[in-house]
């Protein structure tokens, strides 16, 4: 109960600092709303959103982190508003990711809004190929980390990723046969998103 307590006063701390209910899609250019770096496409095993993050095209101390941060918050909070709520699955793309991707702030940012202002959300965080290169910059991340924060993380290759989305599911970029166009991260499209799925679910 005093987790739990905790984790609310400190949600709440954080939504004010960070102005969550003062964020709208106006608050964010043309060029991030339609950015190829995080998208919609596809859906898990039981029919939750898979949120695909391109980590390859992050750079550390982009000039867009601060917007991206905030952008991030904003689907998520959209997400929690939704009227079909589901949770969603986000998956790290880390195939062709060096060294020069890698931003600790970054990445624990993200970890740390899936598992503690947005826990309800979130189904799976799944590190997709991650470079072997890497393996020691993710001993530092997961070091950051609280204990249920470190297990919400799964490392997962281009086999191991079928036990959470199917083949037919998964973007070709990805080792899937889904040649469908990327969902456009709006306002609204976490409800669509939703109708699709029922409409694909039921016709199967």
């Amino acid at each position: 109960l005093e987790k739990s307590f905790n984790m609310m006063s400190e949600s709440l701390k954080w939504r004010k600092s960070f102005g969550v209910n003062d964020i709208s899609k106006t608050s964010f250019s043309e060029e991030l709303l339609t950015d190829p770096y995080l998208y919609f496409k596809g859906y898990g095993k039981h029919g939750e959103p898979l949120l695909v993050l391109q980590l390859e095209y992050h750079k550390k101390e982009s000039e867009k982190l601060p917007d991206l941060k905030k952008y991030i918050a904003y689907l998520l909070e959209n997400r929690e508003g939704a009227k079909e709520y589901q949770k969603v699955i986000m998956l790290f793309n880390m195939s062709g990711c060096g060294l020069s991707n890698i931003d600790y702030d970054f990445i624990k940012y993200l970890i740390s809004l899936l598992t503690e202002y947005y826990p309800d959300i979130l189904d799976n965080l799944l590190v997709f190929e991650m470079p072997r290169l890497l393996s020691a910059a993710w001993t530092i991340i997961k070091n950051m980390l609280d204990e249920d924060s470190r297990d919400a993380i799964k490392f997962v290759n281009k086999s191991e990723v079928l036990e959470y989305v199917d083949k037919d599911q998964l973007p070709i970029s990805l080792g899937g046969t889904n040649e469908a166009a990327a969902a456009n991260v709006m306002e609204n499209d976490f409800q669509s998103l939703a109708d699709k799925k029922q409409v694909t679910f039921t016709q199967q």
